[in-house]
């Protein structure tokens, strides 16, 4: 963004639309949060699908009417990538798993580097409860897969 305070700038300035946008859909907006450029949502849809639409455009619309920001607005959807997960409803549940980039490249600190070993051991001791942590129980065999490619890829480096 150009200079250090950019983005807390950035999030000061957009709460402030935030301010008066969301209570203004707070009908259609069970749950809102942002993340620097990052938001996410819980939309309540209408009964009737053509009225659902404009609605969203609308929200959308309303989400960029803000000093000419522009905001990637994607379909309300059961499922989403949010930050490091990806975040489903299915049924009266809400699971989630971890996620990660297609272009990740894993440049993790070799354990041969100068870096003192402890930086090593801190990556192992806190990736792993974090997989754990970021994937909910219905998938304790995906997280088991997850820490098994983490340990791979730790491995070929």
């Amino acid at each position: 963004m150009g200079t250090p305070p950019a983005p807390a700038w950035a999030t000061i300035f957009y709460a402030l639309h935030e301010k008066d946008m969301v209570p203004r859909w707070s009908s259609n907006i069970l749950f809102y949060k942002r993340f620097v450029g990052d938001v996410i949502g819980i939309w309540l849809t209408d009964p009737d699908p053509e009225k659902d639409r404009e609605l969203w455009n609308a929200f959308c619309k309303d989400m960029d009417s803000w000093h000419g920001m522009k905001w990637d607005c994607n379909k309300p959807t059961n499922s989403v990538n949010f930050m490091d997960l990806t975040i489903t409803i299915e049924g009266n549940r809400i699971v989630t798993t971890l996620y990660e980039k297609a272009l990740n490249l894993y440049f993790y600190i070799p354990p041969f580097s100068s870096h003192p070993r402890r930086v090593f051991t801190g990556t192992i001791s806190g990736q792993i409860p974090r997989i754990r942590r970021l994937c909910t129980c219905t998938y304790k065999d995906e997280a088991d897969s997850r820490i098994q490619e983490f340990i791979s890829r730790l491995l070929v480096r």
